[in-house]
């Protein structure tokens, strides 16, 4: 089922009825609608079929109103760590606060087709100051699936997000030596980067952000008055929510110009945070870096490694 037509397609009518009977009470027929619009889905795609049908007999439906918060950052309830949310019609967003007071920072978007969970939330607090949480930036219709306790190690390898941060511990390096870091070879690790949506190993592109922030704290440090302080401030929390969006999936950036960045900016920064996204000076953007031989074309990938 492709992403833009998961929510109004007859196979999810069929599925949504039958997710509206409670799991204990679902017959054959139930199961199978459900089972069938799961296999459109990207979450369902490098698991077995016994744990496709284990996750289909529990998986729920929950609508969520506008604004309505799904689950945040302070939230300690071990439960949610196994749940992860499908969206099917909508679109819920990821923020950021870099304080209790501060402004909101939208860093990503999630939308027909796209998982979530709680995972998510923990590439984003990277300091206590940080604080994430994810809400519905429309009305938004979600299945929930829960992880069973015998599938959690498994799942380690077949579930995109927990690959992704795997590989975001090792953006600081090369990919040579991420390669050699994991024990996994080139061709593996492109294969994997091709399936997170990641077109440039980010190595670089994060040395060029963290260059930028130690050049605005220098300018910083040595303003002369406080308006020159407080615009260079601002300039550098730009910086840092560009190289949070280094950090994560990019297919699921916001690309939407409207929710780039909440708080007011001038026009400078503005431009600066929108070419960021584009892959100036810090984005991931399309493109290879022969270079860092860390482009990641579509050829052949015969290596081996984990992932589904």
């Amino acid at each position: 089922v492709a992403p833009s037509k998961t929510g109004a397609s007859k196979a999810w009518q069929r599925c949504q009825a039958a997710l509206e009977v409670a799991p204990d009470d679902r017959n054959d027929e139930h199961m199978e609608q459900i089972t069938k619009f799961s296999k459109g889905i990207h979450f369902f795609k490098y698991i077995t079929t016994a744990q496709r049908l284990d996750l289909c007999k529990s998986m729920q439906q929950r609508h969520l109103k506008k604004s309505q918060v799904v689950m945040h950052g302070t939230d300690s309830n071990e439960a949610i760590e196994n749940i992860w949310y499908v969206v099917i019609q909508g679109r819920v967003d990821m923020c950021v606060k870099t304080h209790a007071e501060g402004s909101t920072y939208r860093m990503c978007s999630f939308k027909e087709g796209d998982t979530f969970a709680a995972s998510y939330m923990k590439m984003f607090q990277t300091s206590p100051n940080i604080v994430a949480h994810i809400e519905a930036a429309t009305d938004t219709n979600c299945i929930v699936i829960t992880i069973p306790e015998q599938y959690k190690a498994e799942f380690k390898t077949n579930t995109r997000p927990l690959w992704y941060e795997e590989l975001a511990q090792f953006f600081h390096i090369s990919i040579n030596e991420a390669a050699t870091e994991l024990g996994m070879c080139m061709s593996a690790i492109k294969k994997i980067c091709r399936r997170h949506g990641i077109s440039r190993w980010p190595h670089r592109k994060l040395a060029s952000v963290n260059k930028t922030v130690a050049m605005l704290q220098s300018k910083i440090n040595t303003a002369e008055d406080d308006a020159s302080r407080s615009a260079l401030r601002s300039e550098a929390v730009n910086v840092l929510t560009m190289k949070l969006r280094l950090t994560i999936n990019p297919s699921y950036l916001v690309r939407d110009e409207s929710v780039l960045l909440q708080p007011t900016m001038n026009a400078g920064t503005s431009q600066m945070m929108q070419s960021s996204v584009s892959g100036v000076p810090g984005g991931m953007g399309g493109g290879d870096m022969h270079g860092d031989n860390s482009g990641l074309s579509s050829g052949s990938s015969n290596g081996g490694g984990g992932g589904g």
